[in-house]
C-alpha cells in the first residue's frame, strides 16, 4: 500500500522536485531557511528534524523528536501536556486545588519521560500553533500510515490541527484506522459564505469594527510596504502578546524567521502603522484555499479603546471574504470571534499508539479519555 509514499531528508532533499506538488513552491520557500541550519536558529524553542514525504502529488513536512523536553508543544507533547499545564496551574486561582494537581503532574513528569513520551513524528508539521493541511484521502492517509509505521515503528504518530470545521473527512478516515483523538485546544474558524449572509448582530458588530478606521489615526500597510524596521518591529509585537502575555510556551520566532517569512512570502503580512511606528501585525499563512495567522501582535501598551486587536481581526476577516478563503481564527476570545460571524470546533492531535508499549497505549488512552470527557467540554462552554 505504501509504494507510492517517498521520503526526502537532508540525504536527499536536493532530489526534490518542488513543482511537482501542490503548492511546491510555498514548501520550498518557507522551509528553505529552516533547513540551512539547527530550527533553533529561527525559533528558538525549536528543537527538531525535519524530513518530507511526498504521496502521488503531496508534498508533506513532517518532524522526529526523540526526547528534547525543553522544546515548544509544536512538535512536544511533553510540553503541550506537563510544562503547559504546569504553568496554567496558576490560573486556577484556587490554593486548595493547585497542591494536589502539582503534585500529580509532578508524578506524570517522571512517568512521560519514562515512556519516552516526546519519541513522536508530527506529519504535516509547519512549527506553527496551526497548521493547516491539504485535504488527503482515504487512500493517500492509508498509504502514509502504513509507509510511516514500517520507518518508525517504535515511534507515536500523529497529526496536529484537526478540527470538523476544515478537516472532517480526514477526521472520519484516521479513526477508521484507530487513531486516537486527543482535543488540544477549541478554535474558530469563519467561513466568507457564512459572513456574507451573516445574522444582523454579526453585521453590526463588524460595520462597528470597521468604523474604528474612520478616525485615521491608523494607517494601514500591506506586505510589499514593509521595511525592515517595521519587520523588527513585527517581531517585537509578536512577542509582547504570545510569549509574554499568553505564554514562552509558544514558538519563539527570531526576528530572522520574520524577514525571511517576508522576503519568499511564506506568510502574508499586513500591519497598522500610527505616527510611522508599527502598532499591530499580522502575518498570514495561506494553503488551498485557507488561511490562518501564525504571526500576530499588537502594541498592548495601548488602550484598549484603541481597537488595535478589533481592526487587526476585520482586517483579517476581510482578506478571507477578498480571496474566498476559509479563515482560521486559532483559539481564545471565542465570544468576540463567534460575535463576528466565526463557529467554534474542538481541534484535535490525532494520534496511532497501537503499535507501542502497553504502558504508553494506557497512558494515552486515560490521556484522551480525561481530555475528551472533561477539559474540552468546559472550554466550549465558557467560549473560551
Amino acid at each position: 500500500m505504501a509504494e507510492n509514499v517517498i521520503f526526502f531528508d537532508k540525504n536527499n532533499w536536493e532530489e526534490i522536485c518542488w513543482d511537482c506538488y501542490i503548492e511546491g513552491e510555498k514548501i520550498k520557500k518557507y522551509f528553505t531557511p529552516l533547513l540551512k541550519g539547527e530550527t533553533k536558529e529561527l525559533i528558538h524553542n525549536v528543537n527538531t528534524t525535519i524530513r518530507f514525504v511526498a504521496i502521488d502529488n503531496v508534498l508533506l513536512p513532517y518532524t522526529v523528536n526523540e526526547s528534547e523536553y525543553e522544546n515548544s508543544y509544536v512538535c512536544s507533547p511533553y510540553n503541550h501536556y506537563i510544562t503547559y499545564s504546569k504553568e496554567e496551574l496558576t490560573m486556577l486561582n484556587n490554593k486548595v486545588l493547585e497542591a494536589p494537581l502539582r503534585m500529580l503532574l509532578a508524578v506524570m513528569d517522571i512517568f512521560v519521560k519514562f515512556i519516552k513520551i516526546n519519541k513522536v513524528v508530527y506529519i504535516n508539521n509547519w512549527l506553527i500553533s496551526t497548521n493547516l493541511s491539504p485535504l488527503l484521502t482515504e487512500k493517500q492517509l492509508s498509504a502514509l500510515h502504513h509507509a510511516m509505521l514500517n520507518k518508525y515503528p517504535s515511534y507515536l504518530i500523529g497529526y496536529r490541527s484537526l478540527n470538523d470545521g476544515l478537516y472532517p473527512e480526514m477526521i472520519r478516515d484516521l479513526k477508521k484506522l484507530k487513531y486516537v483523538f486527543l482535543p488540544s485546544r477549541f478554535v474558530y474558524i469563519s467561513e466568507p459564505a457564512d459572513i456574507m449572509h451573516a445574522r444582523k448582530k454579526v453585521r453590526n458588530t463588524l460595520k462597528r469594527d470597521k468604523k474604528l478606521f474612520c478616525n485615521q489615526e491608523f494607517e494601514i500597510i500591506y506586505h510589499d510596504e514593509f521595511t525592515r524596521e517595521d519587520l523588527s518591529r513585527a517581531k517585537q509585537l509578536y512577542d509582547k502578546l504570545y510569549l509574554e502575555k499568553y505564554s514562552y510556551n509558544n514558538p519563539q520566532f527570531s526576528e530572522q524567521y520574520i524577514l525571511s517569512t517576508h522576503r519568499e512570502r511564506a506568510l502574508i503580512y499586513m500591519g497598522l502603522k500610527r505616527n510611522g511606528i508599527l502598532e499591530g501585525v499580522f502575518g498570514s499563512k495561506i494553503y488551498q484555499n485557507k488561511m490562518a495567522n501564525p504571526v500576530l501582535g499588537y502594541n498592548t501598551d495601548l488602550p484598549k479603546e484603541k481597537g488595535l486587536y478589533r481592526m487587526l481581526r476585520y482586517l483579517a476577516v476581510n482578506e478571507s471574504i477578498k480571496h474566498d478563503r476559509k479563515y482560521h481564527q486559532s483559539a481564545g476570545v471565542g465570544r468576540f470571534k463567534y460575535d463576528r460571524g466565526a463557529r467554534g470546533y474542538p481541534e484535535y492531535t490525532a494520534i496511532y499508539i497501537h503499535h507501542l508499549s502497553k504502558s504508553k497505549i494506557l497512558f494515552w488512552k486515560s490521556l484522551s479519555f480525561l481530555l475528551n470527557h472533561f477539559a474540552i467540554k468546559i472550554v466550549d462552554k465558557k467560549k473560551l
